[in-house]
């Protein structure tokens, strides 16, 4: 029943292609990660302006990223844009469609973060500092638990 013999040769032959396919993947993860990265703080900012426009725009990228998927995107970015006569090589769509959603959900993390920690929360973690003076300290138990939305 299992009397198949893998075949090294062809394996070995390919592994140049295979090295280069994974450094490929490597480099797209890696840049997709920093430019979500960048985008969630560039939307955090906005989202937080005083500026309709821009608020609008930052919580306009959020929904759609939050609401549709990652290769939803990627197809809009590869076959829609060719559609319209702009044409984009197929690993341009990829990093730019995996970098759009994590952008977009990633900035919820700051926007909460920015909002529920106050000057009295921020000693929170002084607790468990020996030595620390009581004047550095919350006053309740309430100041030490963030709120839950």
């Amino acid at each position: 029943m299992f009397d198949y013999t893998f075949q090294w040769r062809a394996t070995l032959r390919a592994l140049p292609d295979m090295l280069a396919g994974a450094w490929v993947t490597f480099e797209t993860a890696a840049l997709s990660m920093i430019f979500g990265v960048l985008i969630a703080l560039a939307l955090t900012v906005m989202r937080e302006a005083k500026q309709p426009l821009l608020r609008g725009i930052g919580n306009g990228w959020v929904s759609i990223a939050r609401n549709t998927p990652s290769l939803f995107q990627i197809y809009v970015l590869y076959f829609g844009l060719g559609s319209l006569g702009l044409h984009v090589s197929s690993w341009f769509a990829l990093l730019a469609g995996i970098t759009f959603n994590p952008g977009g959900k990633l900035s919820r993390w700051p926007q909460g973060g920015a909002r529920h920690a106050g000057a009295r929360r921020a000693f929170a973690g002084h607790e468990c500092l020996p030595g620390l003076p009581d004047d550095h300290r919350p006053a309740a138990a309430a100041d030490r638990v963030l709120p839950v939305e």
